[in-house]
């Protein structure tokens, strides 16, 4: 799932959930983390620095910063994808 994607003048970063069950966000280094809330705290660098990033990125990392949606990403870094598993919220 892509949380925000680089666009001209709207995004200058792109960060996804990944089928690994880990936050990517595609700098250079590659960042990589296992909840949404380190990956939060991340963005917060990039907005600090500068950088463009969507408020609804951060809204919608906010959404996903429970205890299912952790579990589900671990479970997913602990047994591989599965799509027929819902997304915590998107039963």
């Amino acid at each position: 799932m892509s949380y925000a994607r680089f666009k001209r003048g709207e995004s200058d970063v792109y960060i996804i959930a990944n089928v690994s069950g880990y936050f990517t966000c595609y700098e250079n280094p590659i960042f990589e983390c296992e909840t949404a809330a380190e990956m939060i705290e991340h963005i917060l660098e990039h907005v600090a620095r500068g950088n463009l990033v969507p408020a609804r990125t951060l809204t919608q990392l906010r959404e996903d910063d429970t205890p299912a949606f952790d579990e589900y990403m671990k479970s997913i870094r602990d047994n591989g994808w599965d799509e027929r598993i819902a997304r915590p919220g998107h039963e």
